[in-house]
């Protein structure tokens, strides 16, 4: 295929001034205004890109497009080609739509249906990182209206290209859609699980000074954690010991994976290896060892004065004994806190475990497409029995 293809926007309200430029490889991008476009994301810059896609599986291809009004660059959108096999969203069927006969029986043929699902799927958005939603203006003044056209015929653009016809975007916070507001009368609107963020006092200068600002009931559960978990040896890896426990890393992310609900983005087993270079100082795993043995992980990133946690990885034969998931969400705040960093991500799942350690869930938007018009029309219907699981916001400090 040629490095680039050029689409001129004839539809959506927008006139042949307007162009799209689609690339298949991050290497493509070195000589376009992606760099420009992208500057201030970590996530989103070229040399990153290369990384993911040296390290994700073949069946994750990335899409790159750039928007012009003219020769003047507007928008860059990062796309991921999958494969979607549907009974990853049987989990997520709400229970609680199932009293009456009749939603019994829609729902159970519902299930039946997306159990068959598997097609590829063309995803707006960085699977690999909670809070990045694909989607990078240039000027964040552009008018609201045209921003939603241009996303909107971006998405067309990819579609066609890459020969899918089921779209999804996500990663939108709820509080910062403004450039998909009224997109919802072409999409299909759905929420996933929060994602969850705490925001570090920088009079913490230990993980004392946060035990002490918890009401008495939370600072007895997290000393019960420590205690509980007090055999297990816990430290900052080397890059040298990154590269010798590759192999043992990737296996307890593997464990962590399995138990997950909804996975659409896979790694391979040096992607942590290839992260810890890449990002260098920034890049922490801490291990946690047992008897000398290698039992779990935590890894993050740092960007600017935030701390994102990235993949965990656990042996879950500790997992309840030791309370080893409990610990690392502690340990994650204690390296927020060494690293003054201001903002911890704690990403989704797991809502009401990280509310009790101080963190607050912010709701995320998603939206699912299917230009097949009888598929979107269940995935319509469908959507209306699925939610994420129910969770309740604790507040572990003093009121």
């Amino acid at each position: 295929m040629n490095i680039c293809q050029v689409f001129q926007a004839k539809t959506l309200e927008l006139s042949h001034d307007y162009t799209f430029r689609v690339y298949e490889k991050a290497n493509e991008l070195v000589h376009t205004p992606w760099a420009s476009i992208c500057k201030y994301d970590p996530f989103y810059q070229i040399d990153y890109l290369k990384e993911i896609e040296d390290t994700c599986f073949p069946d994750l291809i990335p899409y790159y497009i750039i928007a012009y009004h003219n020769d003047e660059p507007l928008l860059a959108l990062n796309f991921q080609k999958v494969i979607f096999k549907g009974e990853q969203l049987l989990s997520f069927v709400s229970e609680k739509e199932k009293k009456s006969l009749s939603d019994k029986v829609v729902s159970a043929i519902y299930s039946q249906i997306v159990k068959r699902i598997n097609i590829p799927m063309m995803v707006l958005g960085n699977l690999l990182q909670t809070s990045h939603c694909g989607i990078i203006f240039k000027d964040e003044n552009i008018d609201k209206k045209l921003k939603e056209i241009l996303v909107r015929k971006g998405c067309e653009v990819a579609m066609n290209y890459a020969y899918t016809n089921t779209l999804l975007i996500t990663n939108i916070y709820d509080n910062d859609c403004n450039c998909l507001e009224s997109t919802k009368s072409f999409y299909n609107k759905f929420y996933s699980e929060p994602d969850l963020q705490m925001k570090i006092d920088t009079s913490w200068n230990t993980i004392e000074d946060y035990l002490a600002l918890l009401s008495s009931k939370y600072r007895v559960r997290a000393k019960k954690v420590i205690n509980d978990s007090k055999e297990i040896l816990v430290r900052k890896l080397s890059m040298d010991e990154i590269v010798n426990y590759q192999s043992e890393i990737f296996a307890l992310n593997r464990q962590v994976m399995q138990h997950s609900k909804f996975s659409l983005g896979d790694i391979h087993e040096n992607y942590f290896t290839t992260m810890a270079q890449y990002f260098k100082d920034d890049f922490i795993i801490n291990g946690y060892f047992y008897n000398d043995k290698l039992i779990g992980f935590s890894s993050m990133i740092k960007d600017a004065n935030t701390l994102n946690s990235h993949f965990i990885g656990m042996d879950y034969s500790f997992i309840h004994s030791a309370k080893i998931y409990n610990k690392i969400l502690l340990d994650n705040l204690c390296t927020a806190i060494e690293n003054r960093a201001t903002t911890l991500k704690y990403g989704r799942t797991a809502t009401e475990i990280k509310s009790t350690i101080g963190a607050k869930p912010l709701d995320m938007i998603n939206y699912l497409y299917s230009k097949n018009i009888i598929a979107n029309f269940f995935i319509k219907q469908g959507l209306k029995y699925m939610k994420a699981p129910d969770y309740i916001v604790r507040n572990p400090f003093k009121i």
